[in-house]
């Protein structure tokens, strides 16, 4: 039957100008199904990491997430960035205000892929949602591995266990040469300027990593504020510098804010430039320390400076190679140049300016822990840190070089190191 001839009432014209309009609907469809196609398409690729999957546009990072969201955890694929991608169209007036879905938002949606982001940049990252918890760009990097990408321009509100490039980085995950410039606030605990949360599995195996990482953003939280990472459990923060400021309640560092257990070196050759403020527990490069000691107390001295039971054990450098350029410190009480509070562990080469203003209660600090296994570190000879030879022929010596291993080198317009995958 001929549908077009199917409504006898109508003259030939109309029926012709009937059949016109219904294939103008038609081509419509089929030109909104195309598009439809064009932005939920595979990735090019195979995800192998001779051929990773690519992502160049906004949308297919977006699809990353629905499908990590959705339970595709991308084990050990690889992923690769082909473009700058800028993210404002899932901002403000996204998601009912609340903007961008992280990659991997909860413990049963995990990234563990290997995300490449070779040296392209993440524009204009929204999160406003106080609810989320593991919030950034990544929600849980487990097992996987972000690189070589910035974030840039972020504006982060979440709940516990923030930051900009990662909420979590645990379970053998890893964040290596990324950087974070912006915002990052969460109303709970675990904020920081790269990574909110750094883990390990328990008893202290699979642990997460930062490295060869920086941060300029502002960070706010409330227990476990770090310029780089919030909190480091059983975890490593090395080659990393952070330069903005930094605000919480307790436990708060110009670098982490929290490092509980670990050996070796958890935290070393990083340093922090910003202002550090909290209530308790607040230091130029880190906040408070429990380290990996085992067994029993002995007599020794507390953190507050009084004389009683401390942790008696393996003595753990936790800490160390760290220097706080921070200009001022400020808390109402446990305050120092650079870990405010530390037992199980023994702070080891870490130094402080000499003109770092450290503010407690509300007046200035007036007895010093001054030596390079103090609470506040050693005093940098006054401008010492403004030349390439005290970082390059002193604490940096060991890891001044072109490569991740050794990735410091000198910057003259900054008067300070920066890491080599930043040079011209």
């Amino acid at each position: 039957m001929d549908i077009w001839k199917k409504n006898s009432g109508g003259s030939s014209g109309e029926r012709k100008n009937l059949k016109k309009r219904f294939l103008i609907v038609i081509t419509a469809g089929i030109c909104f199904l195309a598009s439809t196609f064009v932005q939920a398409q595979d990735f090019s690729g195979d995800g192998s990491s001779e051929n990773p999957f690519q992502i160049a546009t906004a949308g297919q990072l977006a699809q990353l997430a629905e499908e990590v969201n959705g339970g595709n955890n991308y084990t050990k694929m690889h992923f690769i960035l082909t473009a700058d991608i800028d993210l404002a169209i899932y901002g403000a007036n996204w998601n009912d205000g609340k903007g961008w879905i992280p990659i991997g938002h909860s413990n049963n949606a995990r990234f563990l892929g290997n995300f490449d982001g070779a040296g392209h940049k993440i524009l204009n990252l929204f999160i406003d949602h106080t609810g989320y918890d593991n919030t950034g760009l990544f929600g849980y990097v487990y097992g996987g591995k972000v690189k070589n990408v910035g974030v840039v321009d972020a504006v982060i509100t979440g709940g516990r266990n923030v930051g900009c490039v990662s909420g979590t980085v645990g379970f053998n995950g890893e964040v290596l040469n990324c950087y974070a410039i912006g915002t990052v606030k969460g109303s709970g605990d675990g904020v920081g300027g790269v990574a909110g949360m750094v883990r390990s599995a328990p008893m202290g195996i699979a642990r997460g990593n930062i490295a060869n990482s920086y941060s300029i953003c502002d960070v706010t939280g409330n227990n476990g504020v770090g310029g780089v990472a919030g909190i480091v459990m059983e975890s490593t923060v090395k080659n990393c510098y952070a330069t903005g400021a930094v605000n919480g309640k307790e436990r708060v560092g110009g670098v982490a804010g929290s490092i509980i257990g670990g050996s070796g070196r958890s935290v070393a050759h990083s340093y922090a430039t910003g202002a550090i403020s909290g209530l308790r527990y607040v230091g130029g490069i880190a906040g408070y320390i429990r380290g990996g000691a085992i067994g029993g107390t002995t007599t020794g001295v507390r953190s507050d400076g009084s004389v009683g039971h401390v942790t008696r054990g393996v003595t753990f450098f936790v800490i160390s190679d760290c220097v706080a350029l921070s200009p001022n410190v400020s808390g109402g009480r446990n305050v120092a140049r650079v870990v405010a509070a530390i037992s199980g562990s023994t702070p080891k080469n870490n130094w402080a300016l000499v003109s770092q203003y450290v503010m407690v209660g509300g007046k200035p600090k007036e007895k010093f822990d001054n030596t390079e296994q103090g609470l506040d570190g050693e005093s940098i000879p006054f401008g010492s840190d403004k030349t390439e030879c005290w970082w390059s022929d002193g604490v940096f010596k060991e890891i001044w070089g072109t490569t991740d291993d050794a990735p410091w080198q000198w910057s003259n317009d900054l008067s300070r190191p920066i890491l080599y995958w930043q040079l011209p």
